[in-house]
């Protein structure tokens, strides 16, 4: 019997709300040990995030867990090493806002790996998908792939 694939989206479709905010980052390839880098990305990113009152939706365009890099890492692993990031996070949905993660080449295994899907779930409040359709006021759509 085949080993169960997370609930991953192919295509989501988001609602921005009128007078809404994105914000948009990628390519973070966080490593499974914090590093001078990784973590002065983090912190300037959960600075900002934090600092959002309004309407505000934040999308993870792909490669922000480095697993192909680190095929020894977990999600968990990654994500625990930069727990501020995923508080920031989470502070947006705990405000109403919404965290989408599309999924991308270097963190791939999270479209199949059901406890890695879970876990960067749970850990950043975020929905996955493959791809994202952001649903602007007046009908207009921009895509995140």
């Amino acid at each position: 019997m085949p080993a169960p694939r997370p609930e991953i989206t192919d295509l989501l479709e988001v609602d921005i709300p009128p007078g809404g905010k994105v914000i948009v980052a990628s390519d973070l390839h966080l490593p499974p040990e914090r590093t001078d880098v990784s973590g002065r990305s983090c912190e300037t990113l959960a600075r900002h995030l934090d600092g959002e009152t309004g309407s505000l939706t934040v999308v993870l365009a792909g490669d922000m867990v480095e697993l192909l890099g680190f095929p020894e890492a977990t999600a968990t692993d990654i994500l625990r090493a930069h727990e501020d990031l995923c508080a920031a996070l989470t502070g947006v949905t705990a405000r109403g806002g919404q965290v989408v993660y599309a999924i991308g080449n270097h963190d791939g295994d999270l479209a199949w790996d059901v406890k890695a899907a879970d876990a960067v779930r749970d850990m950043t409040g975020a929905r996955l998908c493959l791809e994202a359709d952001l649903i602007l006021p007046g009908g207009r759509k921009i895509r995140v792939e």
